[in-house]
């Protein structure tokens, strides 16, 4: 599990950062690029990775809750 949370972080920030300066380099050797279409690439991205990154933060929670339930006492036991 440590493996696929560690590659997701290094390896998907990388994924995106590429693909945005090919997307880049191909438009300016054409002359079309242009400073707002760079804007809306970035903040779909930044988009896609923030949604990647809440589910596997929501994830993690669920996984610790699931590990920390046996150690919660259930209510009104020990309450005579």
């Amino acid at each position: 599990m440590s493996w696929i949370v560690r590659s997701g972080f290094f390896v998907f920030p990388w994924i995106i950062f590429t693909i945005v300066e090919g997307y880049e380099g191909q438009n300016v050797e054409k002359g079309y690029l242009r400073r707002r279409e760079t804007i809306i690439i970035y903040h779909k991205l930044l988009e896609v990775l923030h949604r990647s990154l809440e589910s596997l933060l929501t994830n993690a929670i669920v996984w610790i809750l699931d590990l920390l339930t046996p150690l919660i006492p259930r209510l009104g036991e020990g309450c005579t």
